[in-house]
């Protein structure tokens, strides 16, 4: 039981980590060319 939640946890997971490193890279991207 516990591996299912791991595997539908961990996806999630990555997925709020890659959207938080994208909006921090445009962020910074942004501020740095103004």
């Amino acid at each position: 039981m516990s591996r299912t939640i791991d595997a539908s946890l961990y996806p999630g997971l990555d997925h709020i980590l890659w959207r938080f490193l994208v909006v921090l890279m445009v962020t910074l991207a942004y501020s740095h060319e103004k």
